[in-house]
């Protein structure tokens, strides 16, 4: 939410063409609750890996715009 409040033009990244071997549909199939948690973490992981090529520029936005080091 805090990288909403602030309008900015942000630096364009391209979208693969395989966004992930999991989606969210998948994780929605998991019961809700505990059960999910682990559906979520695959999830993340899988988009993570998905972005490889732009994860230097993800990452230096994280620590520039929230502060996260």
């Amino acid at each position: 939410m805090k990288l909403a409040q602030n309008k900015k033009v942000w630096t364009m990244i391209e979208l693969p063409e395989q966004r992930g071997t999991i989606t969210v549909a998948d994780v929605l199939r998991a019961e809700p609750g505990p059960a999910r948690d682990p559906a979520i973490k695959e999830w993340c992981s899988s988009v993570w890996a998905a972005y490889n090529t732009w994860h230097n520029v993800i990452t230096a936005l994280v620590k520039t715009e929230l502060g996260v080091r």
